[in-house]
């Protein structure tokens, strides 16, 4: 879901017709959020799924799907009456990972939708099909943005936090990673592979868990040791005694592989 202007030129210039990101910044900012056009950057569709709407499902606010239905029906009923979209996106996970037998939600919704006569269940190419195109600024975003987020001018509070300095130090590993392969273009496919989300995702502001963050930080600590630049070694070096004042002795770090 994360989301920035520049973006979208490289998503179209690689073929993309559309991505999707979050509705919160669009909304904060401009009052409104499309549903009877899509706002398009540089000829792009981008989509803005529903955060009210996708986390009642997401956080399991409704006992039923039947009560999800009826209430997501008159609510959109009482102030779309021409036709409009809603997009709903959640982790898969949601269904049976974090839900146990959530799976009957969804089926459930479905046939509520599919069996309604002024309702219609579409994928997001069809609706891309199906409506008119305005080019509309979108601003930068991602997953989980409050409005608070939106006022500070932090889009990815998630991933890289200008108030998160274990988010700063991280980023300045991932720039001396950049330099190593620079020098040493073999490793581009380690970095690509250490470049998770989950790296960043679990030292941010609502999770620290350093089985999460330790795989994809150790690749990246080893794409610079793999380098053998002394001066990028001695630096990360540096850099991971920081993140040991703030998380603890056993942070994890990689090593040289034999």
């Amino acid at each position: 879901m994360a989301y920035a202007p520049h973006l979208a030129k490289i998503f179209k210039e690689i073929g993309y017709e559309w991505t999707i990101t979050e509705d919160v910044a669009f909304s904060e900012i401009y009052g409104f959020v499309p549903s009877r056009w899509i706002a398009t950057n540089y000829e792009l569709g981008v989509f803005l799924r529903s955060n009210l709407w996708s986390k009642k499902i997401a956080f399991k606010e409704y006992n039923s799907a039947r009560q999800f239905f009826e209430d997501f029906y008159i609510s959109q009923n009482s102030w779309q009456p021409k036709d409009s979209y809603v997009i709903l996106a959640m982790d898969g996970e949601t269904f049976g990972h974090h839900h146990k037998g959530y799976l009957s939600f969804l089926s459930d919704l479905f046939k509520y939708i599919t069996s309604h006569p002024k309702m219609v269940l579409a994928t997001l190419s069809d609706i891309y099909a199906a409506f008119p195109k305005k080019e509309h600024p979108v601003p930068a975003t991602s997953w989980s943005v409050v409005p608070e987020d939106v006022r500070n001018q932090n889009p990815f509070p998630l991933w890289k936090d200008p108030d998160n300095l274990a988010h700063q130090i991280s980023w300045n590993i991932v720039d001396l990673a950049l330099k190593a392969v620079e020098k040493h273009p073999h490793l581009q496919g380690q970095l690509d592979k250490a470049l998770t989300s989950c790296t960043f995702w679990w030292m941010s502001r609502w999770q620290w868990d350093p089985k999460c963050v330790a795989p994809g930080f150790k690749e990246l600590s080893e794409v610079i040791i793999e380098s053998g630049e002394a001066n990028l070694i001695k630096k990360l070096d540096e850099l991971v005694i920081e993140l040991r004042k703030i998380y603890g002795k056993n942070f994890p770090y990689g090593e040289k592989k034999k």
